[in-house]
């Protein structure tokens, strides 16, 4: 996101960010009517690319492979600029970083904690969502592993006082990005 102050009749939005790894740049401009270039191909077109914008405050997200980055990349600048097609393309403002940055090991989980009580004998399903390439999953009871749970999904059945517990799962990504994340606070009664 960037506060950047413009006087720009059609604005264009840019975004660039340069690859230290490989010193490859991405270019990346986006028109006030929805106009997307991009400098390189992609194979999923500019799915999950957004910008929203008002007066001098704008904010891309843009998915990370969009740019050939991934967790652990290093990024020497970031230039966040505003032109005005209308001006022969003037640029009215711009901000630029420039540095050792490292784009973060983080990828989004859409599973909530939740607290359940099943009765003694009864079963639990609990499960993890995530929008990652998974490698590897392990669910855990109170930190412990608990063999051979390896899916996406984890039930437990015929329930007694022993699997009552904090269950919680670690995930690996194809990048080699691990989360552990509480996914259930399990009592039995």
């Amino acid at each position: 996101m960037a506060s950047l102050p413009h006087a720009s009749g059609a604005p264009v939005f840019n975004l660039r960010l340069t690859n230290a790894d490989s010193g490859v740049s991405y270019w990346l401009y986006v028109q006030s009517s929805g106009f997307v270039y991009f400098n390189h191909d992609s194979d999923t077109g500019h799915n999950g690319l957004q910008l929203s914008y008002s007066d001098a405050l704008f904010e891309f997200k843009v998915p990370l492979y969009m740019f050939g980055l991934q967790s652990g990349t290093h990024i020497s600048s970031v230039v966040v600029s505003v032109q005005d097609s209308a001006a022969n393309w003037a640029q009215t403002g711009r901000i630029t970083f420039e540095g050792d940055y490292t784009v973060a090991c983080d990828f989004p989980v859409y599973s909530v904690h939740q607290s359940i009580t099943r009765k003694n004998g009864g079963a639990v399903t609990l499960s993890v969502e995530t929008s990652a390439t998974l490698v590897s999953v392990q669910w855990l009871k109170d930190g412990e592993e608990l063999a051979g749970q390896t899916g996406q999904t984890l039930t437990l059945e015929n329930l007694s006082a022993a699997d009552a517990g904090e269950y919680s799962v670690r995930l690996t990504t194809a990048a080699g990005n691990e989360k552990t994340v509480p996914i259930a606070a399990l009592s039995v009664i």
